[in-house]
């Protein structure tokens, strides 16, 4: 989903939701998605990777110690960061299945979601196969070709013992918060509020079952603690275009946290990294961002970096960490630089190359004069 999709549309579906409307979501959405992208670049290139070399930042430092522990934000902001995009593509989800055909929809996440997919899969086998160094979960434990197959197709974080490109959890997530939402869409027919409250007591089901069970059940219920935040973008959509009043939108989204809140005492992966408090500061950013919305979004910097903030944020834990890694010999701040660079750099390429070529594929597919 790009910011292109943030722009009222033309045609009959664009005059359902109030087109200024729209364009100021737009400016909002773009400085937020501006600020995960950035945001996680600082956690895990600027804060994490020099700290695995025994260094940091004084800014590292400071923020930690003024900001990050009085807050209760943990991983160096870099969740706040995730959040922001799982409630980003809630909030579109929900729209283009409000204001598109549900086929064409699905058609277009699944393409562009699994071609990123593939080539950054690609790209962490090369740079394995270079020697070079990978950001991966566990740390320090280079993937296997069972690992690099399951990157490309987006199961790695349930069926993988290493998962190559960690940060292919957010694709993950959301596509199963879509596939979750559209078999309970029919239910919308009664009232929205149920295929709201259906899709919760879903995704909460695997999060309750993983916490006695080891292995892919395990593992699907730490993907699944995510969803709540994916939900929570979608409920806000919801409110906003008066699909459901305000005081059942709140008591969905309370209820959808709670399931969050559960599995962060359940499951010793998530002890002490305070994941719902971070999530709960990434919701108040997405309602300051829309019921306030920047002018200055609609500048072309927010716009670039919203276009790119899935590419940027796969890119991060393979060329941005191998960049890094391989520039051990220069002083610290410039090997931050060029990672961060190499990144950027690398997720341009993709986008103008890659990512924009396939959109007018689809385009073309669906037009009149298509196949």
């Amino acid at each position: 989903m790009t910011a292109a999709e943030t722009q009222p549309k033309t045609g009959p579906v664009s005059d359902q939701p109030d087109r200024t409307a729209t364009a100021r979501d737009a400016w909002g959405l773009s400085v937020l998605g501006t600020v995960a992208v950035v945001l996680v670049l600082y956690s895990y290139l600027v804060a994490l990777w020099p700290n695995r070399q025994g260094e940091t930042f004084g800014l590292v430092v400071v923020l930690r110690r003024w900001v990050n522990e009085p807050l209760g934000i943990g991983a160096d902001f870099g969740f706040v960061g995730i959040a922001l995009l799982l409630l980003i593509a809630g909030y579109l989800g929900a729209r283009s299945m409000d204001l598109e055909p549900l086929g064409r929809f699905a058609m277009r996440i699944l393409v562009m979601f699994y071609a990123l997919a593939v080539f950054t899969a690609g790209l962490a086998f090369l740079i394995l196969l270079a020697g070079g160094e990978l950001y991966t979960a566990p740390a320090d434990v280079d993937p296997d070709g069972g690992s690099l197959v399951a990157t490309a197709l987006l199961i790695a974080p349930v069926t993988a013992s290493v998962d190559a490109v960690p940060f292919a959890i957010v694709l993950t997530s959301v596509l199963v918060f879509l596939i979750v939402a559209i078999l309970c869409r029919p239910l919308a027919r009664i009232h929205p509020a149920w295929a709201i409250l259906t899709q919760i007591l879903l995704c909460a089901v695997p999060v309750f079952v993983g916490v006695g069970a080891e292995g892919p059940l395990r593992s699907f219920g730490l993907l699944a603690f995510l969803l709540p935040v994916v939900i929570i973008g979608q409920i806000t959509w919801s409110v906003r275009h008066s699909t459901i009043p305000l005081w059942l939108g709140v008591l969905l989204g309370m209820t959808t946290f709670q399931v969050m809140a559960w599995a962060e005492h359940s499951y010793r992966e998530l002890l002490h990294w305070w994941y719902p408090l971070s999530a709960v500061f990434a919701v108040l950013l997405l309602l300051l961002a829309l019921n306030h919305p920047p002018r200055f979004g609609a500048y072309g910097v927010f716009q670039w970096f919203f276009d790119r903030r899935h590419t940027i944020l796969l890119f991060i834990p393979t060329i941005g960490w191998a960049t890094q890694t391989a520039s051990t010999a220069l002083p610290v701040i410039l090997v931050v630089v060029l990672g961060i660079g190499a990144n950027l750099a690398a997720a341009d390429a993709y986008h103008r190359f890659i990512e924009t070529g396939l959109r007018r594929l689809l385009d073309r597919a669906r037009s009149p004069g298509g196949s």
